[in-house]
């Protein structure tokens, strides 16, 4: 398993890209700053650019200093070659992505 952490900011960011088959096990949005944010979040199979065909999040508020958990308890979302997650925040330097991931 491996981690791959982003700072997010307020113009699209790509926080993860598979690399052959993966699977996402977890993701972490943190709100680091001393306000709260919205922030976008897309997932893109390859090939495909970041549109409202593929958009997971959309204007999710996270609040001053509070953490929104994508994937907990087991769940996975599995990539092929090239899928990629993308976000947007609607604050410059104030969220960081975590992502695990694991090749299956």
């Amino acid at each position: 398993m491996s981690i791959n952490t982003t700072a997010v900011g307020n113009s699209n960011i790509t926080v993860y890209t598979s690399t052959n088959s993966s699977a996402i096990t977890n993701l972490t949005l943190c709100n680091y700053s001393a306000s709260s944010v919205i922030i976008s979040l897309h997932v893109v199979p390859s090939g495909d650019t970041v549109a409202d065909e593929n958009i997971m999040l959309k204007d999710l508020t996270i609040t001053a200093g509070d953490t929104y958990v994508l994937y907990t308890g087991g769940e996975k979302l599995l990539f092929d070659n090239g899928d990629f997650i993308n976000v947007i925040s609607s604050v410059n330097s104030a969220v960081t992505a975590i992502t695990s991931y694991t090749a299956i």
